[in-house]
C-alpha cells in the first residue's frame, strides 16, 4: 500500500540544506538560513542547494518504490528590494555536501562553473513564476514557497546515476537585478520554519516460500 509523507520537517542532523555566495567564495553556509537572489547587486549572488539522500536512508530500506515528485515548502523569513522574478530549477550532477562553496562543490572538489552552473555541474527542468503579494517573485514574510523535484530525477539520486538534488537560483536578471530572499533552513531554531518535504513511495516486501507453499509477507 502506497503511503504518503507530508510535510516531514527533518533537522540538521538528518537533512542536507546550504547556500553559496559569491562574495565569500571558499566559506561555506550550512547556518539557519538559505538565500537565493542578489545581497546587494550583480556580484553578490546566492543560490541554495538542497539533497535528498535522508530520504532514501530513513524511508527506503532495503529498497521501495517511489511514486511522486519530491516537493519542498521553504518558509519566507525576510526580502530584501522585492521584485517579480522566476526562479530557475535545476537538479544537481555534483555529489555535493554541505561544505559546498561557491568554488567547490564539496569544499574540495571544483564545480566546472564556478557557482555551480556549468553543464557538468547542474541541469535545468523549471522556471517557478511565483507572482503574488505586492508582485513578489517570492511569496510574502511569514509564507511557504513550494519547490518540486520531478520524479525521474529523484529516482536517478536512488540509483546512483549522476544526480544529487536541487539547486535553485534567480532567473534571467541575476545579473544585473538586487534583490533576494532568505528562508528557513533545516538548522533553524525555529523547529516549525525548517523545510518541509512531501513525496509518496511503496514499501518494500519480502516474500518467503513456506512449506505449505504459501508466501508469507514481511
Amino acid at each position: 500500500m502506497a503511503i504518503t509523507v507530508t510535510d516531514y520537517q527533518p533537522d540538521d542532523t538528518i537533512a542536507q540544506d546550504c547556500y553559496i555566495y559569491a562574495m565569500e567564495a571558499d566559506t561555506a553556509h550550512n547556518d539557519t538560513a538559505l538565500w537565493v537572489g542578489n545581497l546587494a547587486s550583480s556580484g553578490y549572488k546566492t543560490r541554495t542547494l538542497i539533497g535528498f539522500d535522508w530520504i532514501w536512508t530513513k524511508y527506503a530500506n532495503p529498497k521501495s518504490y517511489f511514486l511522486s515528485d519530491i516537493t519542498v515548502k521553504l518558509y519566507v523569513e525576510a526580502h530584501q528590494n522585492t521584485a517579480s522574478r522566476g526562479i530557475l530549477l535545476y537538479s544537481i550532477k555534483r555529489p555535493f555536501t554541505e561544505t559546498a562553496t561557491w568554488n567547490k562543490y564539496d569544499g574540495v572538489n571544483s564545480w566546472q562553473t564556478a557557482g555551480g552552473t556549468g553543464a557538468n555541474d547542474i541541469e535545468e527542468y523549471g522556471t517557478l513564476y511565483q507572482q503574488t503579494q505586492s508582485g513578489w517573485y517570492m511569496p510574502a514574510v511569514g509564507n511557504w514557497q513550494t519547490f518540486r523535484y520531478p520524479l525521474e530525477y529523484f529516482l536517478k539520486c536512488l540509483r546512483g546515476e549522476g544526480h544529487y538534488g536541487m539547486f535553485i537560483r534567480n532567473g534571467v536578471y541575476e545579473t544585473d537585478d538586487y534583490f533576494s530572499t532568505r528562508c528557513s533552513s533545516s538548522s533553524s531554531a525555529t523547529a516549525a520554519q525548517r523545510p518541509k518535504y512531501s513525496f509518496t513511495y511503496e514499501p518494500y516486501h519480502k516474500i518467503y516460500l513456506v512449506k505449505s507453499g504459501l508466501g508469507q509477507v514481511k
